[in-house]
C-alpha cells in the first residue's frame, strides 16, 4: 500500500515537472510581468499543449497500447496507433494557440509582436525527438514492470511446485530431526542438512525432466 502511494506521488511529481518545462524555457519567462503574459504567448502555448499531449500519450502507451497491442504482437496496428499519436502531437497543439492580448510587452521596442513560426521541418524534428523519448521511456518502464512480474510469478510457481512435491509433514519431521541433532551437537547435523539440501535441489531441478536415473531416484 505504501509502495503504491509512493508510485502515485512519483507520477504526479514527474508530470508536474514535465509540464513546467515549457514555462521555464519560454522566451518570455524572464521578461514577463505576470504569469498571464507567459500563458498568452505563442512560444509558450504550443510547447505546453504539446507537453500535455505527450504526457497523455505516455500513459496511454503505458497502460493501453503496449499491453493491448504490443504484448499480443499486433505490431501493425500498434505502429498505426503510434503514428497517429505522433501526428496528433504534431498538429493538434496549433488548435490551442490563441492570439496574444495587447499589453505593455507588445508595445515595447524589443517586443514588436509575436515571433514568427518555426520552419515546419524544424518543428517536426523537435516534436519527433520528444515523441521518441517519451515512447522509449514508457516502453522501457513497461518492459521492466513485466520482467519483475514474470520473476515474481516464476518464484510463486516454484514455491507452489515445491509444496506440491514435498509432503509438509515429511519436511517438518526432517527439520525437527535436524534440530534434535543440533541440540545434541551431533556430527551428523551437517550431513543431514546437506542431504536435505540435495533433496530440495533434486525436487526443484532434476525431477522436471521426462526421464530420471533410477539411481538418483533411489538416492
Amino acid at each position: 500500500m505504501i509502495k503504491t502511494k509512493q508510485n502515485i506521488l512519483i507520477h504526479i511529481l514527474g508530470s508536474l515537472i514535465f509540464l513546467s518545462l515549457p514555462i521555464l524555457f519560454s522566451p518570455d519567462f524572464n521578461d514577463s510581468h505576470s504569469i498571464i503574459d507567459i500563458f498568452t504567448s505563442r512560444p509558450f502555448q504550443r510547447p505546453f499543449a504539446a507537453a500535455c499531449l505527450l504526457l497523455t500519450f505516455f500513459y496511454a502507451n503505458y497502460y493501453v497500447f503496449i499491453p493491448k497491442l504490443y504484448v499480443p504482437k499486433k505490431y501493425v496496428l500498434f505502429s498505426v496507433v503510434i503514428l497517429v499519436s505522433f501526428l496528433i502531437v504534431l498538429f493538434v497543439p496549433e488548435l490551442f494557440i490563441i492570439g496574444r492580448k495587447m499589453g505593455p510587452l507588445q508595445h515595447a521596442p524589443h517586443h514588436p509582436g509575436p515571433p514568427p513560426k518555426k520552419p515546419f521541418g524544424l518543428l517536426v524534428n523537435h516534436n519527433l525527438f520528444q515523441f521518441i523519448g517519451v515512447f522509449a521511456f514508457s516502453l522501457l518502464l513497461k518492459i521492466r514492470e513485466r520482467l519483475k512480474q514474470t520473476e515474481t510469478e516464476k518464484t510463486n510457481a516454484e514455491l507452489s511446485y515445491l509444496k506440491a512435491q514435498i509432503n509438509p509433514h515429511f519436511l517438518f519431521n526432517t527439520l525437527n530431526s535436524i534440530y534434535s541433532l543440533a541440540i545434541l551437537k551431533s556430527d551428523k547435523t551437517a550431513v543431514a542438512v546437506v542431504k536435505l539440501s540435495d533433496m530440495m535441489r533434486y525436487v526443484l531441478n532434476d525431477s522436471n525432466a521426462n526421464f530420471t536415473d533410477l539411481e538418483k531416484e533411489l538416492s
